[in-house]
């Protein structure tokens, strides 16, 4: 059935496909009822269609409003920032372990006063005098079971009294603590990250301490952003890093807190300790005692998206302003037609005859 709202009901014989058949068709308008027995199957509305020369100026501006429909919202969405995504960012909590690798440096009143331990059993031979055997304590800490824990606790007792059994206990003024860590980034949106590094604290007074607090973050340093699922997981390191693989240098002594970290700064890819303000308690006793909290939160890790994300976060900038341009320049295409300020021939679908 036809509706044309100007019209009234009439009854109009039309072609039909086959010789010998006869096709009544109702043309109506939409608020008049319809025959008894009757029911409203389908309704398409009426338009007038309206033609020109190919080499018109009607022509010219429907060119014209194609292409603009067409540039306008990507040139738009391109001017104002954004349309090609280079870099993306998730919201990872890392698996993060305890490699069993630790090395502390501390000193006392004079740069002479210096001792320190690890967990090497070579490094620990080439201190020498140095050497103080320490005492160190570790759990972490899954308060929410999911097998990646929200903390690591590490508690380090350093014995001050003499080796000898004579003279006053080693009063401590400054102390270093480097801690082997193993962390793994494997969220979906990007390539997986296997980092094997090294995170360090320090903490230093003028007074003689007797006990350290301290808390804190550890977080990735990334010098580029990681490369996007479908492509192969990078190094974190250059080389293969365990800063307890060569625990006594060329020359044959003890390798330092310098030494490890200046290799270390050499990977592209490492975990940073973050710590609060630390609690220093002042005094001189026969124990020093050191307690290192290292939280791990979520961090924002920072990839390339695919080419699939790249596309459809661009195709829904470029529909986000296409619907708008489209309402606007098609309403402006409309009164150019059919306000005729460009020559058309319109057909009329009921007349049949060009106005």
């Amino acid at each position: 059935s036809y509706f044309c709202p100007a019209s009234p009901p009439r009854r109009v014989r039309s072609k039909p496909d086959r010789p010998g058949v006869q096709v009544w068709v109702w043309i109506a308008a939409s608020n008049v009822p319809l025959p008894p027995r009757a029911m409203r199957v389908y309704s398409t509305p009426l338009a007038t269609t309206y033609h020109a020369n190919t080499a018109s100026c009607a022509s010219c501006c429907t060119l014209l409003y194609a292409a603009a429909l067409l540039f306008i919202p990507w040139s738009v969405a391109f001017a104002v920032g954004g349309f090609w995504m280079k870099e993306s960012f998730v919201r990872e909590q890392p698996l993060v372990r305890f490699n069993h690798q630790v090395l502390v440096e501390g000193y006392g009143s004079t740069p002479s006063e210096r001792f320190g331990w690890s967990t090497s059993g070579e490094l620990n031979a080439a201190l020498g005098d140095s050497f103080r055997p320490c005492e160190l304590r570790t759990w972490s800490e899954d308060s929410n079971r999911d097998g990646r824990p929200e903390a690591l606790h590490f508690k380090l007792s350093v014995p001050l009294a003499s080796a000898t059994g004579g003279g006053a206990p080693l009063s401590v003024h400054s102390i270093t603590f480097l801690v082997g860590l193993s962390a793994q980034y494997d969220d979906g949106a990007h390539s997986p990250l296997s980092i094997e590094g090294v995170v360090y604290a320090q903490a230093s007074s003028p007074l003689a301490g007797s006990r350290l607090l301290q808390h804190g973050d550890l977080m990735l340093h990334a010098s580029a952003p990681l490369e996007s699922y479908t492509d192969p997981p990078r190094p974190a390191c250059p080389e293969t890093f365990s800063f307890l693989d060569t625990p006594v240098r060329e020359d044959g002594l003890a390798q330092t807190a310098h030494d490890v970290l200046t290799r270390y700064a050499t990977c592209n890819d490492t975990l940073r300790y973050v710590p609060q303000p630390e609690l220093w308690t002042p005094g001189v006793g026969d124990v020093f005692e050191a307690e290192l909290t290292m939280m791990v939160p979520s961090n924002n890790i920072f990839y390339r998206p695919s080419v699939a994300e790249l596309l459809k976060l661009a195709w829904v900038q470029y529909l986000a302003l296409f619907f708008p341009c489209y309402w606007l320049l098609n309403g402006l295409l409309h009164a150019i037609i059919h306000y005729g300020v460009v020559t058309t021939r319109a057909h009329h679908p009921i007349k049949g005859k060009s106005i």
